[in-house]
């Protein structure tokens, strides 16, 4: 598929196929790259990663839910699903964490996982993707053990489309960002939903960093915690 992306666990990789795919492949590089298994997430709904938490169990974000055209599929935002079966086991709505606008679409894209926590971007766009976003996007947190939705992180930027943990570093990519300043408490938030801290001078050391080079590190969440 021309738009997929991958993701790794337990020796094993599973591909995301998005739009005019819509499915999840397993792969097994120890059988010579052979797929294991492969299963639909509904005909048209763009799914767009996959964080695998074990063998029975993986999220998957779709894009576009309210398109699916799979009878007998039922979907939502998040996906909870046995990727080793391909059996949806539960469906989660995130756009009670949208703004209310009279067009609540999530959008959820990226995943992350970082120890206990589960952090998922939506996008919250309007119905036409054609136009341009009018809210600014949100980063959800979850208790993945339970599927327990903890909270949200509003963000002052716009289109989160991608993170990255390199321990200690939380990296999040931004189609449409913000200030300097708005990203500082955008850190600190997330810093805290993650029940972590910084010393002082780290966070000093970051503004002079994103002040003196706004080009390159504004589109970057750049988080440096220590416990």
């Amino acid at each position: 598929h021309s738009d997929a992306v991958v993701q790794s666990f337990d020796n094993q990789l599973y591909v995301v196929n998005r739009l005019g795919g819509d499915n999840i492949q397993v792969i097994d590089p120890a059988q010579n790259f052979r797929v294991i298994q492969q299963f639909s997430v509904g005909k048209g709904t763009n799914p767009q990663d996959i964080a695998v938490i074990s063998p029975g169990k993986a999220y998957v974000t779709l894009y576009q839910p309210e398109d699916n055209r799979t009878k007998d599929l039922s979907v939502d935002d998040l996906l909870v699903v046995n990727p080793s079966t391909g059996e949806i086991l539960k469906t989660i709505d995130l756009t009670l964490f949208t703004t209310d606008d009279g067009e609540r679409f999530a959008r959820a894209s990226s995943m992350i996982l970082i120890g206990q926590k589960l952090l998922i971007a939506i996008q919250d766009l309007p119905r036409d993707l054609s136009l341009p976003p009018n809210q600014t996007g949100k980063i959800v947190v979850m208790e993945p053990t339970l599927d327990r939705l903890l909270g949200v992180i509003s963000l002052k930027g716009r289109d989160p489309i991608s993170m990255s943990y390199s321990a200690p570093f939380l990296y999040m990519a931004m189609a449409d960002y913000g200030k300097v300043g708005n990203f500082l408490n955008e850190w600190r938030e997330i810093l805290a939903a993650l029940e972590k801290r910084v010393p002082a001078a780290a966070e000093k050391a970051l503004v002079e960093h994103m002040t003196a080079t706004p080009s390159v590190i504004s589109p970057v969440l750049s988080l440096n915690p220590s416990r």
